[in-house]
């Protein structure tokens, strides 16, 4: 599950690198540096979340 949200997370950089043009190369890196800090916050908080779901619904199924 995370390997999937890794995935989906560099086909998004890529698409972003190559939207804004090998011109602003030095641009996409630090655009890119930054949503990948922001992408593994967010696959932290999904990781955190679910980790938190499951344990819940298995302590209302008990």
């Amino acid at each position: 599950m995370v390997y999937l949200w890794w995935l989906i997370g560099f086909l998004f950089l890529i698409m972003i690198f190559i939207q804004t043009g090998y011109k602003h190369i030095f641009l996409s890196i630090l655009l890119c540096r930054t949503l990948e800090i922001m992408l593994f916050l967010v696959v932290f908080i999904f990781n955190f979340g679910s980790y938190s779901l499951k344990r819940l619904v298995a302590k209302n199924s008990n």
